[in-house]
């Protein structure tokens, strides 16, 4: 367990968690009795640890109104302290707690701490020492390899798969999920069906094969309804099943002559705690040599329990309250350890939902610093040219049209680069719009490009532009304020323009 004030700031932290999702018991998985348990809160008689395991060891049993005075309770205990060390991590399935990264190697210089009459080294001083087990100062950023159970070798082949810290870690979800919740009783299994049973061991045979120190591995698994073989393969003698014990064993069932068959099934003791391996939905994340499925699965579950509520919540309340949406402490550890699919599609939703929207986010910045590290003439609105051109239109805008047209127009008389999508179906007035927009820089002094794709498109975007202006009287106003009786003037220019023809062309609009 972490240091006695990182440990009550963590809890702290989780039971203002718990409060924010209406006493729900979904702040840890396993709740906050697991939590107890796991703490080992129950069997210590240290303060304030004593205290807080009694008051939350009944806690997932509680109906939401009990819930909120017990957590009322506990934050009156933590509001007092006390001076009592926490207890140690009960050795059966410890939490994931971190070791401190282990220290460099001295330099041989002058100045080494003196050595004690016994010979021993000095001790630095209470500030200068590793820190003690449990959250390291760096949080989310500290290196895997200050996982327990993670050694700079399995620290290596992490980094294969891009994780190098815990909340690379977290961030690595899975690719697909197994069914395994639907649990059967022996009699009721068949052929073909992928099941998840409740069984007890009754014998364990190893068997070498012929195939390079390749061992059959062989149990017969037994129920109140009859009798199934689980089969495996390994290269090993040893194999973690206790003949007499209890085990929950998914995966696929197979007819093997006049017996059914678990082939190569998952399987963890069955002793009340949540089921990790087997029993539920669950992940499988991508891989690499050396990492075996298993362990990664057991290695994230301990990491999500401690770290996801660590995870900073970025989103405000209210947006996560209108858009339904879950918080992202909540999001991940559904992500990686769902209990329902319902639950599994809210976490794929919230990060999707985070996926656009930081994108989003991105873009409006990146036009932001556009806009305001650049300068654009400002084109106001001849609302005399508009209004000609618009009326000598064979048809009146629609209002999207119209909408567009607006927005258009503002941008152009701001001092700021435009930057827009005009979007819509064939034939839906895009061009006829753009043609306004191009008679407004025209009336204020400027010219007017249109491209296009192809010399077919550019030629039928030209004689659409020349019939939209010639339908109307804003040519014959520009021209009678120019004195040119060419303005506007429409000219197409391609790639199959040579020659002369070019070269003039090139020089108008220059």
């Amino acid at each position: 367990m972490a240091d006695r004030r990182l440990d009550l700031a963590f809890l702290a932290r989780l039971l203002e968690l718990e409060e924010r999702q209406g006493f729900q018991d979904r702040a840890v998985l396993g709740g906050l009795s697991g939590l107890v348990q796991r703490w080992g809160l129950a069997q210590t008689r240290s303060e304030p640890w004593h205290s807080l395991g009694r008051l939350l060891a009944p806690y997932s049993r509680l109906d939401p109104g009990r819930r909120a005075a017990v957590l009322q309770a506990v934050r009156a205990l933590l509001a007092r302290g006390g001076p009592a060390p926490p207890p140690a991590d009960p050795p059966a399935r410890p939490a994931a707690t971190l070791s401190p990264a282990p220290p460099a190697d001295p330099a041989p210089v002058a100045g080494r701490p003196a050595k004690t009459a016994a010979g021993r080294r000095a001790r630095p001083a209470r500030s200068e020492r590793p820190a003690p087990r449990g959250e390291p100062a760096e949080g989310l950023e500290a290196p895997v390899v200050r996982l327990h159970g993670v050694g700079p070798t399995y620290a290596r082949r992490l980094a294969r798969l891009g994780i190098r810290t815990i909340r690379d870690l977290l961030y690595h979800f899975p690719h697909r999920y197994l069914d395994y919740r639907s649990r059967r009783r022996l009699s009721e299994l068949s052929a073909g069906e992928q099941a998840t049973v409740l069984a007890t061991v009754i014998s364990l045979d190893i068997i070498p094969t012929r195939r390079g120190g390749l061992r059959r591995i062989e149990a017969v698994l037994a129920d109140e309804t009859g009798q199934l073989r689980a089969l495996w393969f390994r290269h090993s003698d040893r194999f973690p099943l206790v003949i007499g014990r209890q085990y929950v064993f998914s995966g696929p069932v197979e007819r093997e002559g006049l017996w059914l068959v678990l082939r190569s099934p998952e399987f963890e003791p069955f002793d009340g705690r949540d089921l990790v391996h087997t029993g539920r939905l669950v992940p499988v994340y991508p891989l690499t040599e050396g990492i075996d499925g298993r362990w990664l699965r057991g290695l994230i579950k301990r990491v999500v329990e401690r770290f996801a509520p660590l995870v900073e919540e970025f989103l405000p309340a209210d947006l996560r309250r209108a858009q339904g949406l879950l918080d992202l402490p909540t999001a991940i550890a559904h992500l990686h350890f769902p209990a329902t699919p319902e639950q599994l599609a809210r976490a794929r939703q919230r990060l999707a939902f985070d996926e656009l929207f930081l994108i989003q986010l991105g873009v409006l910045v990146r036009k932001w610093r556009w806009q305001s590290g650049a300068e654009a003439p400002v084109i106001p609105t001849d609302q005399a040219v508009l209004r000609a051109f618009l009326d000598g239109l064979p048809f009146r805008l629609t209002g999207a049209q119209a909408r567009a047209l607006q927005e258009i127009a503002a941008d152009l008389a701001r001092p700021v680069p435009m930057s827009r999508l005009l979007q819509g179906d064939v034939g839906s007035g895009k061009t006829v719009v753009a043609t306004a927009a191009m008679l407004l820089a025209v009336a204020a002094g400027y010219q007017a490009a249109l491209m296009a794709p192809t010399e077919i498109l550019a030629e039928q975007h030209a004689r659409t532009v020349q019939r939209l202006l010639e339908a109307g009287t804003a040519p014959a106003l520009l021209a009678g304020r120019r004195g040119r009786p060419d303005c506007p003037r429409v000219v197409l220019l391609t790639g199959a323009v040579k020659g002369a023809e070019r070269r003039w062309l090139l020089q108008a609009i220059a």
